[in-house]
């Protein structure tokens, strides 16, 4: 099986339900600090492919999700589906392993910053290397 970090683009996110522009699910087997440059790395591209269309203001809002947790981080209603899904869990497995079933190894949000069951504004990106990446290159 394929074990490579995603970045998703979502142009027409809506802020009000809690859809990010981007997110991020790192690869399973990566450390925090790899994780951190593969997010730099897919950032500086996709800013570098969207020239004039991408927002600086985009760093700031970047999602990070567990694969496992991706189908809820894409619905319509992000924050209101990982509710759902963590209560369900929590009742029906145990706190222990509905923090499993979320596919975090890293003690509970593997430090990426985990919100309501595991989608969280965890990757820190150095803005100065996104900026780099825009230039003609």
């Amino acid at each position: 099986m394929l074990d490579a970090p995603l970045l998703i683009y979502q142009p027409n996110h809506d802020p009000a339900t809690g859809q990010p522009p981007l997110i991020f699910s790192p690869a399973q087997q990566t450390s925090a600090e790899q994780d951190q440059q593969q997010a730099a790395g897919l950032l500086s591209t996709l800013a570098r492919r969207l020239g004039d269309v991408w927002q600086d203001a985009w760093l700031a809002q970047v999602a990070t999700a567990p694969r496992a947790l991706l189908p809820a981080a894409l619905s319509d209603d992000p924050v209101a589906t990982l509710r759902e899904l963590q209560s369900a869990l929590t009742q029906g497995r145990g706190d222990a392993e509905g923090e499993e079933m979320g596919g975090q190894k890293r003690g509970g949000d593997g430090g990426r910053g985990g919100v309501a069951g595991g989608v969280g504004r965890g990757v820190e990106v150095d803005c100065r290397e996104i900026g780099r990446g825009r230039g003609g290159d």
